[in-house]
């Protein structure tokens, strides 16, 4: 992938043709690129960007067809300058840029942008940096996933917005899903009935327990430092990461108990690793957005 700092510095216009009108066109922004440029987008904000219809519409579901645009026609669009140079980035025949490292709500407007546009190259692409940013803006993702039907994003972040003030979420989701708030609420007051804090106390202890039954004196030892240190996140303020870093956390003890065979492999269904995570997962089935949404 191209650095995006670079790609931005590239995509200043340079003035050297001519529209039908007299005015200057802007150049392509990839650099050799061959396609004829017969759209001209302007952003937001007044800067313009050639464009090609028949990438358009090759890569995007939302562009009039090649054969309907006659000449160079000019168009604008809600997106800056930095957002739509990112996208028609994307819809060229050319490394895609490098979004890994921008700015969390330049993220959420290209992610929207790209939705919106149906740029397919970068849905996938911008859905998988918008899981990564979760535990830092979980109510965030959490709408993006609910407008665009991600489910598996949508049961994941949600998770991560319990210990939430329900203030912020009201805030965040009013203007695209009201109806969706009410859900969420229930599901909060649904998770806190349930009790899941003692409930993964026991869960955690399961594997522990199993660990004590084992015949490498080091594992019940490491078992219980463990699954202390967990507890303690549990009983917390700031326990609610636990509930989606479930898998990380075992590939943490799976690591430190890679000596023991019984402890450490999935695969066996008397390991305690095991164990500990069919009795996670069975009580994070229990609560359910689709209960109520």
């Amino acid at each position: 992938m191209e650095n995006l700092n670079d790609s931005m510095s590239s995509a200043s216009i340079n003035e050297t043709s001519t529209q039908s009108d007299g005015t200057a066109a802007p150049i392509c922004i990839v650099p050799s690129c061959a396609h004829p440029i017969n759209l001209v987008l302007r952003a937001s904000d007044g800067k313009r960007f050639a464009a090609h219809a028949e990438l358009l519409d090759l890569y995007s579901s939302c562009f009039p067809p090649a054969e309907c645009v006659q000449g160079i026609e000019e168009t604008d669009l809600s997106e800056s300058a930095e957002i739509l140079d990112m996208l028609l980035r994307f819809m060229h025949p050319h490394p895609q840029p490098d979004i890994t490292n921008l700015p969390r709500p330049t993220l959420e407007d290209l992610a929207e942008a790209v939705e919106k546009y149906q740029i397919y190259p970068a849905m996938q692409v911008c859905k998988n940096e918008m899981r990564r940013t979760v535990y830092d803006r979980p109510v965030e993702v959490l709408k993006y996933s609910m407008k665009h039907s991600y489910k598996d994003l949508r049961d994941e972040a949600v998770f991560y917005t319990v210990e939430t003030p329900i203030e912020i979420v009201w805030n965040i989701m009013k203007d695209s899903n009201p109806i969706f708030f009410c859900a969420w609420t229930l599901f909060c007051h649904k998770l806190r009935e349930k009790n899941l804090q003692g409930r993964y106390e026991q869960a955690v202890n399961a594997g522990r327990d199993q660990a004590n039954r084992h015949v490498v004196p080091a594992c019940s030892d490491h078992w219980r430092r463990f699954s202390d240190r967990v507890i303690d996140l549990l009983r917390g303020r700031h326990w609610k990461p636990f509930y989606v870093s479930f898998d990380l956390a075992a590939e943490h003890a799976r690591l430190n108990l890679d000596y023991c065979h019984r402890c450490s492999h999935r695969e066996r269904e008397d390991s305690a690793l095991a164990i500990w995570r069919r009795s996670l997962d069975a009580l994070r089935r229990e609560v359910s957005l689709d209960d109520w949404y």
